[in-house]
């Protein structure tokens, strides 16, 4: 695994997600520092010194965060497989995220408050989303977990041909899994599902706004 762990002035708050997270199954580990002219680029670079020499692993990579657009392909440059957000000026970690979600990478965030990491990778699926009609977000705002056709088409008032249609949609996008079979049941990632909920205020929101 190729590991991308974004830094800034604060190199405990990186030891600390890396040693939570665990580096074993890390091939490669890369630390995103921002590039932005000022004096604050060299504190970047003495705790990325300092994350090698506890490491004892790491290349550092520098991401322009004044020209977002040469940010955008710094971080895609780099090919990382997960991203680690935990630390550095907020355009860096937006633009890293970014760069996950568009690429469909893993997602770590680490907090600055005492709790481990936390993997939000499932927000990758805003990508997938916006493929999506109404009626699939709603179909997949209402999927519960290990529910059936059938039991999704009386949950949502409509036939199982097109329950059926939709999940089959769902699931071809990425945004839904399914076991077994006869009857095959369906899944959906919590947040994913609260995700589609948000996309669907936005369409029914413009939809009202452009009838005005």
């Amino acid at each position: 695994m190729h590991l991308a762990v974004t830094v800034g002035w604060d190199a405990d708050l990186v030891i600390r997600g890396l040693t939570e997270v665990g580096l074993h199954n890390v091939e490669e580990l890369t630390f995103l520092v921002a590039r932005t002219g000022t004096d604050g680029d060299r504190r970047s670079r003495e705790a990325v010194g300092r994350l090698v020499n506890v490491m004892r692993r790491g290349t550092p990579v520098e991401v322009d965060v004044v020209d977002v657009a040469r940010g955008i392909l710094d971080v895609a440059n780099v090919g990382m497989d997960t991203v680690m957000l935990a630390g550095g000026p907020r355009i860096l970690n937006i633009i890293a995220f970014v760069v996950a979600v568009m690429e469909k990478r893993r997602i770590i965030v680490v907090p600055e408050y005492e709790a481990g990491p936390i993997d939000v990778s499932a927000l990758s699926a805003l990508r997938l989303l916006c493929c999506l009609t109404e009626p699939q977000l709603r179909t997949l705002t209402n999927i519960d977990d290990g529910i059936t056709a059938v039991s999704l088409a009386e949950k949502m008032g409509v036939d199982t041909s097109t329950a059926n249609r939709h999940v089959t949609r769902l699931e071809e996008t990425g945004v839904v899994s399914s076991s077994g079979s006869r009857p095959r049941r369906y899944f959906a990632d919590p947040l994913t599902k609260r995700l589609a909920e948000l996309c669907l205020k936005g369409t029914v929101h413009g939809h009202t706004s452009r009838t005005k």
